[in-house]
This record gives C-alpha cells, structure tokens and sequence, in this order.
C-alpha cells in the first residue's frame, strides 16, 4: 500500500515554490506526450491571496486537438520510473553506465589503471559514484570521454598533463606503478567491489513496481542532480584506435550486465503484450531502448 501512494503522489503531483510538492486535481488531468506539448502549468504571485495556479499554451493549439502538459525531457526510464509509462517513441532515451561498469574495463583493458585511478581521484576529476550517460545521439559525453583517454593515455601525454599536479600528496611517478599515499581521509574502494553502485540489468533508476525485480529505487524519491560543471583537462595525441577498442570493450562490458539480449526482450515483447502483462511491457521497452543505443554506438566503432 505504501509503495503504491508513493507512486500516486511521485505521478500526479506538482513541485511548488520551494520544492513543496502539491497534489493539484484539476492540473493532474492533461496528458503528456514527448513532442508534443502544448501547455504547462505556472504558479503565479498574488499579493491578496495564494499564488494562483494557470494553465497556459505555449503554442497555437487547434481546435478539438488534445492539450499535452509536459514533465519535462525525460527518457523512458525516467517516464516509467516517476510516472508509471513510457512513449513509443521517445529521443530523450538514454543508457546510464556506472563507473564502476568503467573502471572494470579500464583495468582489464589498460596497463596503467592501478597508477593513475588515485591520482585522478585525489585532484577530483572522477568520483567511484559517478555514472555516465550517453543519449540516443551515441555520443560519448564529456566526462567519459575525459577518463577513457585518461587511463589509455601513453606515458608522454599523461605527464603533459599532469606533470607537477602531484605535490603534497606521496603521490609517485604515475608510471612506477606502485600505489599511492593519501592523506588519511582519501579512501579507495576496491574497484572489484565497488561499493554502493548498483547498474542491476543495466537499468538505473527504475523501481520495483509491483515486485518487478531487477529495477531498483521507486520509493527513493531520489534523483536529486546537482549540475557542478567540471573543466577537463585536455588530451591531444590519443590513439584513435586504442579509443575506440576500449569503448568497444565498455560496451560489451555494460551489455553483458543484462540478464537478456536485445533480441530476446524484442521476442518477449510481442508476448507480453498479448498477455496484457502491462508492467513487464514497460520495462521491456525501457530494455530495448537501452540496448540500442548500445548496440548503435557498438557498430560506430567498429567502422
């Protein structure tokens, strides 16, 4: 009973001034729909009484024509998680990779991962908790695409760089290597254990609804971003092919967390949806979606 009012409240509530969350029954009956929306609520000041709230048109809407409210540009798996559905066709769709998904890679793939993963995490340019999403476009962001060339680097490029960045710590010679010296409250987890990052089937985010398992986190209201923009050093001299086998690798690594292929949750589709099995469905299109971002940015590099 608890985790379906959390669901009613996450799914038809609106966030007031202040980040209060309101529940508003007449707002809560438009629809929304990727693409298009035409309308969105406003919570407008009024000096004689509460703020009042107005629905308005963003656009022309035609006649007869259905007003869509919008929740913002959210993927299928956050639409599933916050909202209970997901849109057949949705560009917002995105595949989160776990660092620790990359930290796997990057030590069964790279010859310095052990030496440099405590520099990096002592001068802040990566953090055990991060993940990292590429979106429906397959381009590899920004900060992935900083730590992929960070631990494939050759040992000229890496000291360009980072040459000097190491004093006060006992930080050595990056290439010796030999593990490091931190200041006492500097811990490491074990890359092979990494705590407190889950990526279950590869699908971040999502909860168990109604005893779904391999979905985690629906009562977590969580999702709380904070949008901190890191300056990246800047690499020049990277092996293009050594870049993108390792992103080959990554990929094969993150497909390989999933309990099924991307063939088998399209089989499985069409039979879900004959059994009226509304949930699993769902989830499945999250699934699918997922993998072929995956499998698109995969034949990328490989060309």
């Amino acid at each position: 009973m608890f985790r379906r009012v959390i669901s009613l409240i996450m799914a038809y509530s609106f966030t007031y001034v202040n980040d209060e969350t309101v529940m508003l029954p007449f707002a809560d009956m438009l629809n929304a729909k990727t693409g298009y929306n035409n309308a969105r609520v406003y919570f407008e000041e009024n000096e004689s009484s509460s703020p009042i709230l107005t629905m308005k048109a963003t656009k022309d809407i035609l006649k007869g024509s259905e007003i869509f409210n919008t929740y913002g540009d959210l993927s299928n798996a956050d639409l599933l998680r916050k909202y209970g559905y997901v849109d057949n066709i949705n560009p917002n769709n995105c595949v989160e990779i776990s660092f620790d998904t990359v930290a796997n890679t990057a030590k069964v793939n790279t010859m310095y991962f052990e030496a440099r993963l405590p520099i990096l995490l002592e001068l802040g340019l990566i953090d055990q908790y991060d993940s990292f999403i590429i979106g429906s476009d397959t381009n590899i962001p920004e900060d992935l695409d900083f730590i992929i060339k960070a631990f494939i680097s050759d040992k000229e490029e890496w000291e360009s760089i980072f040459d000097g960045e190491q004093s006060g710590n006992e930080l050595r010679d990056p290439e010796d290597g030999n593990m490091y010296e931190l200041s006492e409250d500097e811990e490491i987890s074990d890359i092979d254990g990494m705590s407190g990052i889950s990526d279950i089937d590869g699908m971040s985010g999502i909860s168990d609804i109604d005893g779904m398992s391999g979905i985690s986190d629906i009562d977590g209201m969580s999702g709380i971003e904070f949008d901190i923009e890191l300056e990246y050093p800047k690499f020049g001299n990277i092996d293009m092919g050594k870049y993108n086998n390792f992103v080959e690798k990554l990929i094969l690594n993150k497909i390989n967390r999933y309990n099924t292929s991307l063939e088998q949750d399209k089989e499985n589709l069409d039979k879900l949806i004959v059994s009226n099995r509304r949930i699993d469905e769902l989830i499945t299109k999250v699934l699918i979606s997922e993998k072929e971002i995956l499998q698109q940015l995969l034949e990328t590099v490989k060309k």
